[in-house]
């Protein structure tokens, strides 16, 4: 495979994979507070995610894993409404919870 180092390369790459078929109907949306480079690095994940799911269970488990740890590192999430068809990339609820307990400790109750 070639390098991807393009934020719009990956969003193509990641719409052709996995905005197809079954979820043709659905959007992206992205928080406006996230970087465009961790946007491109949960998009790369999931592309590769779904692109590993062909192969064996235990490669495609452990991709997975790195994918969510990394993911979680980084203090965003993917989530996906099946009702309003839309794949969400937002700050994880620890990262709010973070910034909660760093408001308290600085100023208080």
């Amino acid at each position: 495979m070639a390098t991807v180092d393009d934020y719009d390369e990956v969003l193509e790459l990641w719409k052709k994979r996995v905005l197809s078929v079954g979820m043709a109907d659905y959007k992206l949306e992205i928080e406006d507070d996230i970087p465009k480079s961790h946007v491109a690095i949960a998009l790369y994940l999931d592309y590769m995610t779904v692109k590993a799911s062909g192969n064996t269970n235990d490669f495609f488990e452990g991709f997975s894993k790195a994918a969510k740890d990394l993911l979680n590192f980084l203090k965003i999430e993917m989530t996906q409404d099946n009702e309003m068809k839309i794949v969400l990339i937002r700050r994880s609820s620890e990262y709010h919870d973070t910034q909660e307990r760093l408001k308290q400790y600085l100023w208080g109750d």
